[in-house]
């Protein structure tokens, strides 16, 4: 699975609850996530939105960021 355009994702960010939610990307594939503003997802796969919304979160915000990207509805073709 590859995220696109109006995905719907649980992101999951332990230790920090407050960032947890539901998020759906915009038509080109961008998600505008708290803290770190918009991160273009389109063709990329769920563990690596992950790596790239814990990367942005490491030190500045959270200390050590385990992120969970989960895709909640899938588009249908």
């Amino acid at each position: 699975y590859t995220i696109g355009s109006q995905s719907e994702l649980e992101i999951v960010v332990v230790g920090a609850e407050t960032l947890s939610g539901t998020y759906l990307t915009d038509v080109d594939g961008k998600l505008q996530f708290p803290l770190i503003g918009e991160l273009e997802l389109d063709g990329r796969t769920p563990a690596e939105a992950s790596t790239m919304i814990a990367d942005r979160l490491r030190g500045r915000y959270v200390r050590d960021p385990q992120v969970r990207v989960i895709p909640e509805n899938f588009p249908t073709p």
